[in-house]
Parts: structure tokens; C-alpha cells; sequence
């Protein structure tokens, strides 16, 4: 990634991050939300682990992730792949407080897929723990090896380098169930994902997708 790509990255994290500390109170609530990071997994919808508490009506919270995955892999069987790359994904979206127990909110990926700069680090700590990745050994560190998975004469994917693209949209709401205090938190979850991202660049699925899911947590202190 160019320095001024990074620029404009750091900037629209500084931007993001600036307005949701003047809105209100800045919080980190555990569990961090977590994906399969997987670049081809991550153009198909998946409902990440989260609380199951909502905002309260009328409460904006203004998110902003970033992911940095390094991926390699070559053939296998009858898949002809070839997947030697660095990719960032940074999500900027919204929840907000509707009604008294409901929450909606939207996300927006933006996807850079480039040479990278973890190679280094994870060849060194192969080497240390005696897990040498031979694949590894096939592509220069710092480099894009391609992109491309088929079976057969048929392309199943196939993108190159790209900067700061746009993903697909995502729109998720999430009812808090009415039950006692004692008992632990449950949330009823749907998302809906339109095909806003490229699929000839694999940044998206190239149809829209439907979820639904329970999120559940307990907390033996204050809410």
C-alpha cells in the first residue's frame, strides 16, 4: 500500500473514530466482533459474535474495524488455486437505537488487496516454532502471486491487486428478548446483504444474502 493510500486510510479512521467520541461516550463492549477472515469466506454473508444487548432508543454508536489478513495457498486435489496475497478490510457502519429493545444498523467494507508487509513476520515465526509453510517458499515476500481458484476449464474466482474498494453493503437488525434479570441476555439477529462489491474483483458475492441468528450473553455484575 502506497503511503499516500495509508494517509487517506488513517484519515478516514481518525475521521470515523473523532465523531463517535464527540457524539457520546467512546466504549469498548467485549465480545470483539469476529469473522472468518478467509477472503473468499468473507464475500458471503456471516453473522459475526456479538452482545446481545441493544442501544437504547434513539442512541447512535459509530463503528470502525480493520482486519489485516495474509493468505497462502496453492493447489489442492482437484481445486487449481493459487492465493499469494495481503489483504485489508476495514468496516465503517452504524447501530442505532429504534425502538425500546430493537437495534438497526449498516455496514460498509472497503477491501485493499496488495504485496503486503506481514511475510516477514510470519516466516520468522515459522522458523522459530519449526512450522515451516512450504508454500511459502514458493512467491518473494512483499509480492502479489495471483489471485485465481478453478476447477477444471471453469473460473470460480479470479481478482488482482486493488485499493480501498468497496465491499457489499450489509443492513442487520437485532431484537432484544423481554426475561428476567437473572436470566442471560438473548437477541433474535437478521442481516440482509446487497451486492454492492465487485464479484469480477471477488469483493463481493454478486447476489444478496439472508441471515439470521441468536446472540446470547451473561454477566454475573451490571449491565
Amino acid at each position: 500500500m502506497r503511503g499516500a493510500e495509508r494517509a487517506l486510510l488513517a484519515t478516514a479512521l481518525w475521521l470515523v473514530l473523532v465523531a463517535a467520541a464527540s457524539a457520546g461516550e467512546f466504549e469498548f463492549l467485549p465480545p470483539a466482533p469476529t469473522r472468518n477472515f478467509q477472503p473468499i469466506q468473507l464475500i458471503f454473508l456471516n453473522l459475526p459474535f456479538e452482545r446481545a444487548v441493544v442501544l437504547p432508543p434513539g442512541d447512535v454508536a459509530l463503528q470502525a474495524q480493520t482486519a489485516e489478513i495474509n493468505e497462502i495457498a496453492t493447489s489442492s486435489g482437484a481445486i487449481d488455486s493459487t492465493l499469494k496475497f495481503e489483504s485489508n478490510r476495514t468496516v465503517f457502519g452504524f447501530r442505532v437505537g429504534v425502538w425500546d429493545g430493537w437495534e438497526a444498523g449498516l455496514e460498509l467494507p472497503f477491501i485493499s488487496r496488495f504485496g503486503g508487509f506481514l511475510d516477514p513476520v510470519i516466516n520468522g515465526a515459522e522458523e522459530f516454532f519449526g512450522a515451516v509453510n512450504p508454500e511459502r517458499r514458493l512467491f518473494p515476500e512483499h509480492t502479489f502471486g495471483g489471485f485465481s481458484v478453478a476447477r477444471g476449464d471453469t473460473s470460480l474466482f479470479a481478482g488482482g491487486e486493488v485499493t480501498f474498494q468497496p465491499g457489499d453493503l450489509s443492513f442487520l437488525v437485532k431484537r432484544q428478548l423481554r426475561l428476567p434479570e437473572s436470566w442471560p441476555r438473548l437477541a433474535l439477529r437478521g442481516a440482509v446483504k446487497a451486492p454492492t462489491g465487485d464479484p469480477d474483483e471477488v469483493l463481493g458475492s454478486g447476489e444478496p444474502d439472508f441471515g439470521l441468528g441468536v446472540a446470547a450473553d451473561y454477566s454475573r455484575g451490571s449491565a
